[in-house]
């Protein structure tokens, strides 16, 4: 239909139309202005020399990064404070270097380092990029929160940006902005696998590699081909897991450590930044009872820690940001050092810690605290320290997993005056102890203290906690007390068909639990083996049934003060009823094999009563338990997963036996703790001891 027969038709007025035409001639013009200044960039840009800087001193250049708005101290861009970031920003001018792997601690400027070098590149060298984060969401959150307002104040690319209105409004996209100079930009997930498909790129920015599925890297990799040589991708993380992708990575490079100097004039020594050189006040150790070092004086650790140089001994006080700036100063010495001397020379990995921008009072206190916690058998802040503090890929063999039994000056099966009881009234105390008539001065006195003993004890349950592993036709048995701390002692040990003395039937199980004093309630029994025996048993006796499985937790229901019920999560299952038929039952509890296992290879490894929770064997305690003792080890799957595997063909009965004394810990609230889900913060809450224990 003609603009003529519309109007006449009345489906169009005139003023419309006339409106329209006037709308479509502002599109117009307004797209020819903008066609006619990108012809004018792209001719003044022709004959603009290129820009021969490296992309940090482009960056702290008078039209480089004029701020970065999203920074604590907002500022001009500069080195000054943190010169480990200049050489991987000089590989992206080095022709000679495809691959970059940068494994760094948190808050030491490697994703800023990422977020200038992608602005550099746009400006100097523009090329198909693709920025990768875990996600497409946290991708966007980048692109907008971060990458699109750090361009904003960059005079050389400020300019290049398209609008989000107008006739380029198309080029800015949640996930894409393709500039004004033709160079488009991604922003994606390296999570969803058809992100690194298809595209042909010549630069890839990857952050926080350590939490990419297995394998996306090497996809990641794969997209640089169509641009050969001039390909290049850039890894920035901070430290996952022994042998993950990130780690090879960085293993397969050259390695390069940043070092300090030392700023004694007379020693000037260059040297890594490592954790077993940071010392502080030993007064700032806080004793409790029986000389159990409950907590720090942690601002005195804040105060007086120092980084001990071990040539001269010289304590650098780094929480004065000059000598900080002095130790790092490359005039002084400063820099990387090559720890991979045979690496193709195209693939480059640098390495640095938080020590070297973080004072190590700051960090010693994090340290402090995640020791205190692992102690109890909760290692997850430790880990986190390993991993996002020193940038050190966590692996079960550092330091604080050494693992050398040595006997306490106990004898087997000897009283314990500190062992201890669960009350009547559900209260954890030190067991008293029977009070005698030669120690009282009247008949009196003894009957009062005899009367509070009786009802004290009365109702009462000795932590003592029998595991029982159970085979084909014989059983393996661990007999542990413990105080009403959660440190214990070994008193029995045993089992095996073949030995002195066997254990070969239930009713033997039935007298190691009357000699020992075990209550019923705390002999705790595998049932992965004649499972069905075991719950008729345990039915029998009032014992407990227990399985482990490949579950991380198990989510509870607590009840709060104000009657409302909070959600929170246990190595351990609620308690579940198994039916025995003729209205009997049994007590079952599942766990997570890996939790507890990870939580008795923290506590098996302190025997020493001044240094936390303590996991004592004592004097004569035979080879095969400590054997066994050693029998498992943990390993990481294809799948990612961690899990418990047994070593070749060695017995690892007891050790299994031990484990159930850890779920008898965790039901008492001695360790492990309880992790809230429902307020999404991950605290740890101490409650009171488990009604089904």
């Amino acid at each position: 239909m003609s603009e003529e027969a519309a109007i006449v038709s009345g489906e169009v007025k005139p003023e419309e139309l006339i409106i329209s035409v006037d709308e479509n001639k502002a599109d117009v013009a307004e797209k020819k202005a903008a066609d006619v200044k990108a012809i004018q960039s792209m001719w003044t840009d022709s004959w603009r020399p290129p820009d021969r800087r490296n992309a940090w001193q482009w960056a702290e250049g008078k039209t480089g990064i004029t701020k970065i708005p999203y920074s604590p101290v907002p500022g001009r861009f500069s080195t000054v404070s943190s010169p480990w970031v200049k050489e991987p920003l000089e590989t992206l001018t080095d022709p000679t270097c495809q691959t970059v792997q940068i494994v760094a601690g948190i808050q030491a400027s490697k994703t800023l380092l990422m977020e200038v070098g992608a602005s550099f590149i746009t400006h100097a060298a523009p090329g198909p990029t693709l920025w990768l984060d875990q996600t497409d969401a946290e991708a966007a959150d980048e692109l907008d929160g971060r990458l699109k307002e750090l361009w904003k104040h960059s005079p050389d690319i400020e300019g290049l940006i398209p609008g989000t209105t107008g006739v380029n409004r198309y080029k800015n996209k949640r996930n894409k902005v393709t500039f004004l100079n033709s160079m488009p930009f991604w922003c994606l997930g390296a999570s969803n696998i058809k992100n690194l498909q298809r595209r042909s790129i010549r630069y890839i920015f990857g952050d926080e590699t350590w939490q990419w599925p297995d394998g996306r890297m090497r996809e990641a990799l794969a997209r640089l081909k169509s641009f050969g040589w001039l390909g290049n991708a850039m890894f920035s993380s901070q430290a996952g897991h022994v042998d993950d992708d990130t780690d090879k990575n960085f293993r397969a490079g050259t390695q390069e450590q940043w070092e300090f100097a030392c700023i004694n004039d007379k020693c000037k020594t260059v040297q890594p930044y490592l954790w077993e050189n940071v010392e502080w006040s030993e007064d700032a150790k806080q004793s409790g009872e029986d000389g159990k070092p409950d907590s720090y004086d942690f601002d005195l650790v804040r105060q007086s820690a120092r980084i001990v140089c071990p040539e001269c001994g010289h304590e650098h006080d780094t929480s004065k940001t000059m000598i900080l700036r002095q130790m790092n100063d490359e005039r002084r010495g400063a820099g990387y050092r090559v720890m991979n001397h045979s690496a193709p020379s195209n693939h480059r990995s640098f390495h640095w810690n938080g020590m070297c921008s973080t004072p190590a009072g700051d960090l010693a206190v994090l340290y402090l605290q995640a020791k205190m916690a692992a102690r109890k058998g909760d290692i997850t802040e430790l880990e986190i320290f390993y991993q996002k503090r020193l940038a050190l890929p966590w692996q079960d063999s550092y330091e604080d997993f050494k693992f050398d039994i040595e006997p306490s000056e106990y004898e087997l099966a000897e009283e314990w005056e500190r062992e201890g009881m669960l009350t009547r009234g559900r209260k954890l105390i030190t067991r008293p102890e029977e009070p005698y008539r030669d120690d009282f001065e009247s008949e009196a006195d003894y009957g009062e203290a005899k009367r509070s003993y009786d009802r004290t004890i009365k109702g009462g349950k000795r932590l003592r906690v029998m595991g029982v592993d159970c085979q084909r036709d014989h059983f393996w048995v661990v007999i542990r007390s413990s105080d009403k701390e959660g440190n214990s002692r070994l008193l029995f040990e045993g089992g095996g068909r073949d030995v002195e003395e066997p254990i070969l039937t239930w009713e033997d199980l039935d007298k190691l639990q009357e000699q020992y004093e075990v209550d019923s309630r705390f002999v705790f029994v595998d049932a992965g083996h004649n499972t069905a025996r075991v719950y008729e048993e345990c039915g029998k006796r009032d014992w407990t049934a227990t399985m482990g499985r490949g579950e991380g937790m198990f989510p509870h229901r607590t009840k709060l003060p104000n009657g409302q019920y909070n959600k929170v999560e246990r190595i351990y299952a609620p308690v579940k009823k198994v039916s025995l038929g003729r209205g009997k039952t049994c007590r079952m509890h599942y766990f997570s094999n890996l939790h507890a296992k990870d939580i008795l290879h923290r506590l098996r490894q302190n025997q020493d009563p001044s240094d936390g929770l303590t996991w004592e064997v004592p004097q004569g305690v035979s080879e095969g338990y400590l054997k066994q003792m050693d029998s498992e080890e943990r390993v990481k799957k294809p799948n990612g997963k961690y899990q418990w595997e047994q070593i070749g063909a060695r017995d690892n009965h007891l050790w299994d036996c031990e484990v159930l004394f850890v779920v008898f810990l965790s039901m008492m609230k001695m360790t492990g703790g309880d992790i809230t889900t429902n307020a999404g913060e991950g605290r740890k809450t101490i409650e009171q001891p488990d009604p089904n224990a």
